[in-house]
């Protein structure tokens, strides 16, 4: 939420006349003698320069230093066994599915080098490119450099916690056509809790009411989706719903051969990806449902996320929150109650804001234009750090490659002459669990079925890059808002018509931080019920998006004039880890809510 230390009563008399700070009496000055215009334009120049000058030095220069850890796979499976345990979709692999050697080492030194090597070198196997590796190399003109944000390491490859997590994926896919609603009374849900709940090193939930869920606070209160993915929202004059056509239930990559052949970068019958010229699309692969209707299961989340613009689902949300009718209880609007907010209107921003949230007062600096800017505007700067993460700190495999070493040793394969399950050292809670059983009963195969034709996109698995953007846009949208705001009419569908929704059963106390940390953590873990991230890559995604957007909110309040608004502000959020922060134009306080610190303490 963001506050400015004085109420908009005295933000009123600020517009009528309050005393100036010292910018203020400066443009007075500026404004006089033979050469006010020129004089005034000089002074203006030179007091915008050292603003940016103090942007760099608080936001890059004031970092206390620290070492980006990593899980050393890279170097504990090396070129005696290809890299096996590293990502490589879309390089060269051999029979057996591990990559080339070579072409891999081509790819570790292009990204090596400081500012980029031969990327052109890297061997490319099928249609299929690497998706950006240069971005990893980026710079940012806003916010942290993407190469100074902290990540913790990416869970190693021999590791309980990644096998729990294939655990978890592997019956994710076996219920990606239950309905949420139907998981209390649901068999196969309770089995998978159970499963969770026994294994060495899971972090999730073990509920059968509360599993697949993150673990944020408000994600586990209420309907499995956000309220954020049911509501209509408005463009203008343009009101839109929330319904769309899902996939169909099909389970794609479970012939050995055709996980091959995505291995090596070809693109499968029926394939959706994008980034390659002259093949279909997830809109016009004929593989979705002719009927629209609300998310009811995790197959349709993977379909939300399977072609969506990343920060369109947090766009809409500030479309909903901006536009919300407090007397219209009807399903399809967002009605909320217990606003903080002081003065008539229906806007839940923070009551700190200088401006009424409700008249152009604030229109470009505060409300709509403020957090309208940020939402897409940084789109770049958390993608460079997810890139980052994933090309040059961790390379982790996706959660398909990991699966084909779960074949092989399954299966009893030969390895260069080793037993697969001597080269691949996978823990036994997922070699021996019930997820990975019932796979090859029901469905005949070992491998992990993939909601997409083509699986996941051409880049490593951590962190997320939907959940970096989730992270990010999430931070904003509660930095802006008001995060106590109670939803009063909370709705989810009509378990016997999933084209309408409905005010029954929903019981709980929803609040605007809940839903929004829901949101996040739908649009990220949707990613999972397609098969194609981890757990962590969200719980580590979600963190490193929340701290380039601290960094990012901190610069956007030192653009503001602290003699036209009597303070430069400052904005209050929870963090994904419960703790209340504040960010100024000095920084995030208390220092300790990041670990390692995002600014080191002035003084």
């Amino acid at each position: 939420m963001l506050g400015i230390g004085t109420r908009r009563s005295v933000a009123a008399t600020t517009h009528s006349g309050k005393s100036r700070t010292a910018d203020s009496n400066q443009n007075q000055g500026d404004a006089s003698g033979q050469d006010a215009g020129q004089s005034s334009s000089a002074q203006r120049r030179k007091r915008a320069a050292q603003r940016r000058r103090e942007a760099v030095r608080e936001t890059l220069q004031r970092r206390p230093l620290f070492e980006q850890p990593t899980n050393d796979d890279d170097s504990t499976y090396d070129s005696s066994v290809n890299y096996f345990a590293s990502y490589s979709k879309g390089l060269p692999h051999d029979d057996n599915g591990e990559p080339d050697a070579g072409a891999y080492e081509a790819l570790r030194s292009a990204l090596s080098e400081a500012d980029g090597g031969d990327f052109d070198a890297i061997p490319q196997a099928g249609v299929r490119p690497l998706t950006n590796p240069e971005a990893a190399i980026s710079y940012n003109m806003v916010g942290l450099d993407p190469n100074d944000i902290y990540a913790p390491a990416a869970p190693s490859f021999d590791s309980a916690q990644a096998a729990g997590e294939m655990v978890e994926l592997y019956w994710m896919a076996l219920l990606r056509d239950v309905p949420f609603s139907a998981y209390a009374d649901d068999d196969d849900v309770a089995a998978a809790a159970a499963e969770l709940a026994g294994l060495s090193d899971f972090d999730g939930p073990t509920d059968a009411g509360a599993v697949f869920r993150g673990t944020i606070q408000g994600v586990q209160t209420g309907p499995y989706v956000s309220q954020f993915l049911y509501k209509d929202f408005e463009r203008g004059v343009v009101r839109r719903t929330q319904r769309f056509r899902p996939l169909e239930p099909t389970e794609y990559m479970i012939d050995y051969d055709d996980w091959l052949a995505v291995q090596n970068g070809e693109v499968p019958q029926g394939g959706i990806n994008r980034t390659t010229p002259g093949e279909p699309s997830l809109s016009d692969a004929g593989i979705r449902q002719d009927a629209e209707r609300y998310p009811i299961t995790g197959r349709d989340l993977a379909t939300y996320v399977g072609e969506n613009v990343s920060q369109q689902p947090y766009m809409n949300a500030a479309l909903i929150l901006q536009n919300t009718e407090p007397d219209d209880d009807s399903p399809e609007n967002l009605a909320l109650a217990n606003l903080s907010a002081d003065g008539p209107g229906s806007v839940p921003a923070d009551p700190g804001l200088p401006v009424d949230p409700n008249v152009p007062d604030g229109f470009v600096d505060f409300v709509r234009s403020g957090y309208q800017s940020l939402l897409g505007g940084i789109l770049q700067a958390h993608a460079h750090a997810a890139w980052y993460h994933k090309w040059r700190v961790n390379r982790r495999p996706r959660p398909e490659e990991f699966g084909g070493r779960v074949y092989h040793v399954v299966n009893g394969t030969e390895v260069d002459g080793q037993p697969a399950a001597d080269r691949y050292p996978i823990h036994g809670d997922l070699i021996d669990s019930d997820a990975l059983n019932e796979t090859r009963d029901r469905i005949s195969t070992s491998l992990l079925p993939q909601a997409y034709p083509d699986g996941s996109p051409t880049h490593p698995s951590y962190p997320g890059g939907h959940a970096v953007t989730a992270g990010s846009n999430a931070t904003i949208l509660k930095a802006y808002f008001d995060g106590d705001a109670v939803i009063t009419n909370p709705v989810r569908p009509d378990p016997e018509d999933p084209t309408r929704l409905t005010t029954d059963g929903v019981a709980d106390r929803l609040t605007v931080r809940g839903e929004i940390n829901k949101l996040a953590t739908n649009v990220s873990y949707a990613r999972s019920w397609a098969g194609i991230h981890y757990r962590s890559d969200t719980t580590a995604g979600l963190r490193v998006g929340e701290r380039i957007a601290a960094a990012v909110l901190s610069e956007r309040l030192r653009q503001r004039s602290a003699g036209a608004y009597g303070s430069r502000g400052e904005f209050t959020f929870t963090t994904f880890d419960g703790t209340e922060v504040t960010v100024s134009a000095d920084g995030v306080s208390p220092a300790g809510a990041f670990d390692p610190p995002l600014f080191r303490s002035k003084g």
